[in-house]
């Protein structure tokens, strides 16, 4: 999410993601947009969302991008737990600025954003509180995420995520 602002489209038949357009603003230009969701949190409701048994305990998920399988072990946090709840999920993750793709979630998930200092090839993580990015070339960090995981292996990922946006699928491992 390195520049000021930037769009993309996300296709519509991704379960467990948005079909409208998808607008990345800045920190700096973040608080000019009223776009921006507010961050939930289980006080919202005074009430959390049930969690599946499968979802509280996976540690793990297979990715497959453009055909090919990678293992994301996940963080332990309630960012990653919640990610898992949302899986089994097939999507289409656009291209950003050369060294990462990204989904737009239909729900925002819990995130508490630090500044990592660099991101690694194989990060994957949750930008503002909906958007779910992989990334695929390593890079110094300007912006917050929240962690989700790590892919275990991520020699050949910039080769099977290509340049432009790419089909994905995320599925729990038992």
């Amino acid at each position: 999410m390195a520049s000021l602002v930037l769009s993309g489209t996300l296709v519509s038949g991704c379960a467990g993601a948005s079909s409208d357009s998808a607008e990345f603003s800045s920190p700096a230009t973040e608080e000019s947009t009223s776009q921006s969701k507010p961050e939930s949190t289980a006080d919202d409701n005074n009430e959390e969302e049930p969690m599946s048994r499968d979802a509280a305990r996976a540690s793990r998920v297979s990715a497959t991008l453009n055909g090919t399988e990678f293992i994301i072990d996940l963080a332990d946090n309630p960012t990653a737990k919640a990610f898992a709840s949302t899986l089994p999920m097939e999507c289409e993750l656009s291209e950003l600025n050369g060294n990462e793709k990204y989904v737009l979630l239909d729900e925002a998930l819990p995130s508490d954003p630090t500044n990592p200092g660099t991101i690694e090839a194989g990060d994957v993580m949750l930008y503002q509180n909906a958007y779910i990015v992989v990334f695929y070339e390593t890079h110094a960090a300007d912006y917050a995420y929240s962690r989700i995981g790590r892919i275990e292996n991520p020699n050949g990922l910039s080769a099977a995520v290509g340049t432009g946006s790419v089909r994905t699928s995320f599925t729990l491992l038992q």
